[in-house]
């Protein structure tokens, strides 16, 4: 009798996890100028305290309502420049659409310092983002949105997806990266953080840009 001799294969799983994340890089609405034509110098406000004007106003509460319902807006953590024009965007986006008074507000100076020097916001994002995705809950993130000011919005956008996107007033860019690593590999986790995310030199893809006319996909 001949025997015959099986030979047993091991099969390997391979777990895998894709995580997609957004980055909304948005520039505040229409503001008023800093001295208006025909006022007295006495009436000159800061920079920073600038507010948005009628129109800014509503352009903000038509940019929240043409993105309500679409989820890849739907913020997690916002971080907001400290100036009255971007907080007052936000706020009016927040009233018009609650996906926007959802999300975990942060008002920060450098966000608007950072706005009028050379080629630094992209760098200063990547910092921001990195330190506030840290500590309990921060795996829950997903979409983070960016309010300010141009050049800088523009620039770091620009940087961010290697293409050249205009940011005009009441304009967002909607960014996105999706990693799919396994998860019995040790370095995924660190891989598909948001550490890793933004350490990592691979360019965003430009998805949308959303305006108070409409979505444009890209």
């Amino acid at each position: 009798m001949m025997r015959t001799r099986m030979m047993m294969r091991t099969r390997t799983t391979t777990t895998t996890t894709t995580t997609t994340y957004r980055l909304i890089m948005l520039r505040h609405a229409a503001s008023s100028w800093a001295t208006e034509p025909g006022a007295s110098p006495a009436a000159t406000v800061r920079d920073v305290d600038r507010p948005l004007t009628p129109e800014g106003r509503t352009m903000a509460q038509k940019l929240a309502a043409v993105v309500r319902g679409d989820g890849r807006f739907a913020p997690d953590v916002t971080l907001c420049s400290n100036s009255a024009r971007s907080r007052e965007t936000l706020e009016l986006m927040s009233r018009e659409n609650a996906a926007f008074m959802d999300s975990s507000a942060v008002y920060l100076g450098s966000l608007y310092h950072f706005a009028s020097l050379d080629g630094q916001m992209a760098t200063h994002l990547r910092e921001l983002v990195t330190a506030t995705t840290v500590g309990d809950g921060a795996n829950d993130i997903r979409t983070i949105l960016c309010v300010g000011h141009n050049k800088g919005m523009e620039e770091a956008t620009s940087e961010l997806c290697g293409r050249d996107v205009q940011l005009q007033v009441a304009t967002a860019a909607l960014l996105e990266k999706t990693y799919a690593c396994d998860i019995n590999d040790e370095n995924c986790a660190e891989q598909s953080s948001w550490r890793g995310v933004m350490a990592c030199n691979e360019k965003w893809t430009l998805v949308a840009l959303a305006t108070p006319d409409g979505v444009l996909n890209a």
